[in-house]
């Protein structure tokens, strides 16, 4: 992995003394432009990264917290205050608790210190914010609930870009490819958390091991039903650039809300100049006016020339053309889409839950 230390060290806002030895830097926030969210905050601080982010590796930060307004004598003043450490959960792992008690009372110039771990999952433009998550029956001005932020960009291949303070200037020019990172020996890869709820289904898609050119692998999609699923619907699996070695099991509605599925499919890349992708694809009819798209569940992957898998992630939207075309040094045969309709062989559950452990212990 490569480290574009000279970019970093031009966008950090101060950076200790020791930085070459330790690789410790300090994100000043207080220094924020005049126009992100941190001036009009209740507090501000800086956070002090004891690392440089890597996807999958554990990063400490230390935050130190200071009251930079006037308060007026109020119960909002007096006593303590829950902090949250909000972050995209699907994007970053946070290690430990994301709740913190700031003990009242409160006054201008109040200092609060602590620290906090997280590990990368996927590239592109992220933020963890600490914000006031507030008391019932408190009326605040909404100045008094914005918080601070550590913002980054991290690139598909794990180097960072940026690393400091929010800035939405970062957010246009971060490259907007949504690679999930993997270890040696599985893929772990999430919904993102500004569809939950939203979709038929939530989804955690598991592979091992790590697909590669000509060999099987396992892919356990871990589904819930966030809604019912009426029988008539029909969900069909689509492959491109893949094998199935072992038909799959069909899968078949009803389904009922807050029902789990774990559903299993074994792949075989083909040696193929292009993304290779499967896909879960649901259809509603029924009751329904007519049959259309409610959710397509899959991911994409990019080979290299040695056959190992690059990237791994739900599409290819973001990602620079020449990372996922003609990779491979010879072209396969010309391939078209499948697709099958699936029913759901209930017979099967114990075996996939051995799956679903296997991979969990991997994580």
């Amino acid at each position: 992995m490569k480290y574009n230390i000279p970019i970093l060290l031009l966008l950090f806002f101060a950076a200790t003394a020791n930085s070459q030895i330790s690789r410790q830097f300090t994100v000043d926030v207080t220094r924020a432009p005049v126009w992100s969210d941190t001036r009009s905050s209740v507090f501000t601080g800086t956070f002090t990264i004891r690392d440089i982010p890597e996807p999958n590796k554990r990063v400490k930060v230390g935050y130190t917290l200071e009251v930079i307004k006037e308060l007026p004598e109020s119960a909002f003043a007096k006593e303590d205050w829950a902090l949250r450490l909000y972050y995209y959960d699907n994007v970053v792992q946070v290690l430990g608790d994301t709740l913190f008690v700031w003990p009242g009372p409160h006054y201008r110039g109040q200092i609060y210190t602590g620290s906090f771990e997280f590990m990368p999952l996927v590239s592109g433009n992220w933020d963890i914010t600490f914000y006031y998550q507030g008391h019932e029956g408190y009326l605040l001005p909404s100045n008094y609930l914005k918080g601070i932020s550590l913002q980054w960009c991290i690139d598909e291949d794990g180097t960072i870009h940026y690393l400091g303070p929010k800035r939405y200037d970062i957010e246009r020019t971060c490259e907007n490819a949504r690679v999930s990172f993997f270890s040696k020996d599985s893929v772990f890869f999430k919904l993102f958390p500004e569809q939950r709820g939203q979709e038929s289904f939530e989804y955690e898609i598991m592979v091992a091991p790590l697909p590669k050119i000509g060999d099987t692998s396992t892919i356990l999609f871990d589904l819930k039903a966030n809604k019912d699923i009426p029988e008539g619907c029909r969900i069909d699996l689509h492959t491109f650039g893949l094998t199935l070695p072992i038909p799959p099991d069909k899968l078949s509605p009803p389904f009922y809300k807050g029902q789990e599925i774990l559903y299993v499919v074994k792949i075989v890349p083909m040696s193929f100049r292009d993304e290779h992708r499967i896909t879960l694809i649901l259809m509603q009819n029924g009751e329904f006016d007519n049959n259309h798209l409610t959710q397509a569940i899959g991911c994409s992957m990019i080979f290299d020339d040695d056959n190992n898998l690059r990237y791994f992630c739900r599409s290819t939207d973001g990602l620079p053309e020449n990372k996922y075309s003609s990779r491979l040094p010879e072209a396969g045969s010309k391939i078209k889409p499948r697709r099958l309709r699936l029913d759901i062989d209930q017979d099967k559950i114990n075996d996939r839950w051995e799956i679903l452990r296997h991979l969990e212990k991997q994580k």
